[in-house]
């Protein structure tokens, strides 16, 4: 809107300017009426001051050259009129047109240059670089989890922290590189004649290291860290294009990594690239062609030895690649438009198991899915949950909804919001991962969650580590405190689960307990006494 009211400034200032035959038109109808009103006066006033025919000859001598003084000085001031004008209109034409471009070229938050003008200073640096056989390196940059601070506190507050960045990244780029912002939270370091790439490591660490910090904005603290990717010119490529995309591509490695680091753009990651590019294409004909199916593991309960839920999981048998492992596919679907789809399935197929459960005469156990964030905020999920089990007819309370701690990254009060909605309706909530993201046992009060789920990379280490099995107490007997029940994932031996009765878990899952598997043998786990036996004593029916 801002730039169209500049370009329609810039149009009518244009319209004003004066034109060549207009300002001569002007001049000369000028001219011509001042020499015609002299004439016709001076002619007739020449008789009244002589009749005398010499004064009479001076007089009209006199007359001409004072004519032509006179008209000289009005032609002067005509002319100096009009050219004022035009000068005038030619200066508010460049001011305008200056306005325009810096609407267009440069962001209006930081004043750096944007997108539009990165790329341009890239296609010419490539050109430079190509004809003088130099190289470079361009930076892709992320503020990591900004639209946290957006979402909880007003985009006010993450502007100020864009702005911040914007200047710590300018006072960190060496001589002759530019520095662009491209998105909301994302720039651009372009570096020229960079072929070291010791240099651009350095450079990329100081970044991480410098934006990664305390940001205080209005006497309150926000923690921020950045991500960076890295391509060089011309082995990652020789277009604008090909730079841009290849640094983006390096810039998700580091993402994926865990944030707050960088990495070099290299072919494994094209490759890998284009690997996901096929999954995707073929996750997009995965259920009509009857290529997912869901095993189901139990989660245990150490008080009772029965089984008292079971996590419902997503398997892949594709025609083409095979069985692909679920933490290579699972990525991709929650990253597209597939997740609601393949969602909405996954809730439907678990309530057919819940209803099975429920013939056998398993009334109360319940089935968990796993929900992404997209799912979350998608708008029609809570109809999608409760057709889930109308469609079968079954109680809320035998669904369980597993959320990891990255929903609310994305938005912490309408997620929150949603969740409220679903306990509501009756569905049992676990947080699920707990211990690996950004977990605080402080924001556990303010969430409807009714189950803690600790992820199994902490419980790996309960047998050897003496802090992290301390910590693991704390964590069962706060959670205790407030009302939750804790379930420990990924245990694998007798000596685990020896450490996590001593500390007061509730229920364990793992491959201790039954590897994921079919619904058919999955439900052998009723079957089996060994474990009602082995935790309460108990070998009577």
């Amino acid at each position: 809107m801002a730039e169209n009211n500049f370009l329609n400034e810039l149009h009518s200032k244009a319209e004003m300017m004066v034109h060549p035959r207009q300002t001569a038109a002007r001049i000369t109808m000028g001219y011509a009426v001042v020499s015609g009103l002299w004439i016709l006066f001076s002619d007739r006033l020449l008789p009244w001051l002589s009749r005398d025919p010499d004064k009479m000859v001076i007089l009209s001598s006199a007359k001409g050259f004072l004519f032509v003084l006179v008209t000289s000085g009005i032609l002067f001031a005509l002319v100096y009129v009009q050219m004022e004008r035009i000068q005038s209109s030619q200066q508010s034409y460049i001011e305008s047109a200056q306005n325009v471009e810096r609407l267009a070229y440069h962001d209006q938050l930081t004043g750096l240059p944007n997108r539009e003008r990165i790329i341009e200073f890239l296609k010419s640096e490539l050109l430079a670089a190509a004809a003088a056989n130099t190289s470079g390196a361009v930076l892709y940059i992320d503020m990591d989890d900004l639209k946290l601070v957006n979402d909880s506190y007003g985009h006010s507050y993450g502007d100020s922290m864009i702005i911040t960045a914007a200047m710590h990244l300018v006072s960190l780029a060496p001589l002759g590189a530019t520095v662009a912002r491209v998105g909301g939270d994302e720039f651009i370091v372009l570096l020229p004649a960079m072929d070291e790439t010791q240099r651009v490591e350095k450079l990329a660490a100081e970044i991480v290291d410098t934006l990664s910090r305390e940001y205080e904005i209005r006497d309150l603290q926000f923690h921020a860290s950045a991500s960076i990717g890295i391509a060089m010119y011309p082995q990652d490529g020789r277009t604008t294009e090909e730079i841009l995309r290849n640094a983006d591509t390096a810039l998700n490695e580091a993402k994926r990594l865990g944030k707050h680091c960088w990495r070099f753009f290299h072919k494994s990651l094209q490759e890998t690239a284009y690997g996901n590019m096929q999954l995707i294409n073929g996750l997009q004909s995965a259920l009509t062609n009857r290529e997912l199916s869901l095993h189901f593991q139990p989660q245990l309960s150490l008080k009772s030895g029965e089984a008292i839920a079971f996590e419902a999981l997503l398997r892949w048998h594709s025609g083409l690649h095979g069985d692909v492992s679920p933490g290579r596919f699972i990525p991709l679907v929650e990253r597209s438009h597939l997740i609601e789809t393949i969602g909405a399935w996954t809730l439907r197929e678990a309530a057919v198991f819940s209803r099975t459960l429920i013939s056998l005469g398993h009334p109360d156990v319940r089935v968990a899915v796993n929900v992404s964030p997209r799912q979350l905020k998608a708008r029609d999920f809570l109809q999608v949950v409760r057709d889930s089990f109308t469609e079968q007819e079954l109680a809320a309370g035998r669904l369980e909804i597993e959320i990891t701690e990255g929903v609310f990254i994305e938005s912490m009060e309408e997620c929150v919001s949603v969740l409220n909605d679903l306990r509501a309706l009756g569905v049992h909530l676990s947080l699920d991962d707990f211990g690996t993201g950004y977990s605080s046992l402080t924001y556990l009060r303010s969430l409807p969650v009714q189950t803690v789920k600790i992820d199994k990379t902490f419980i790996d280490l309960v047998t050897t580590d003496s802090t992290r099995l301390a910590l693991l107490a704390s964590i069962i007997n706060m959670a205790h405190v407030l009302g939750l029940a804790v379930v420990a994932e990924g245990v694998e031996t007798a000596e685990q689960l020896d450490r996590l009765l001593d500390c007061g878990c509730d229920t364990i899952q793992g491959y201790l307990v039954q590897r994921p598997a079919p619904a058919a043998a999955a439900l052998k786990i009723f079957d089996d006494e060994t474990w009602r036996i082995r935790l309460t004593g108990n070998d009577s029916a």
